[in-house]
């Protein structure tokens, strides 16, 4: 709903009849569909419109990846329960009560560090 103003816009207080911002305000409210001319990284083609990047980002069925929310839903952990709880108490007691279990444990953990190692020497 739009109310009358009484006495003129903010600008027209400030500045007069010759408010520099009034020619601004209905340019900014068109969404232009031109953009600078970019080439498409995948067909070469030199495109000058959003529209056509669109275009042809679906032929090729392409995503274009930006700020924008993923469109890929993280998975959910599933949820902490005492069975849960329960199991994960059992499985660690047969790990530390078994020695062969409990080496096993100590060597994974050893190859796993040392991959990271060389991971973050690269």
């Amino acid at each position: 709903m739009v109310f009358p103003t009484r006495y003129g816009t903010l600008g027209e207080k400030v500045f007069g009849k010759d408010d520099p911002f009034i020619n601004d305000i209905d340019s900014n409210m068109v969404i232009d569909d031109s953009m600078t001319k970019l080439t498409h990284p995948v067909t070469g083609e030199v495109v000058a419109s959003k529209t056509r990047w669109s275009q042809i980002n679906k032929e090729l069925k392409l995503d274009v990846v930006g700020n924008d929310i993923p469109k890929y839903r993280h998975r959910i952990p599933d949820k902490i329960t005492d069975d849960l709880i329960l199991d994960k108490i059992q499985k660690a007691e047969s790990i530390v009560g078994d020695p062969s279990k409990l080496r096993e444990f100590y060597n994974r953990n050893e190859e796993r560090l040392e991959r990271r190692r060389i991971l973050i020497e690269r």
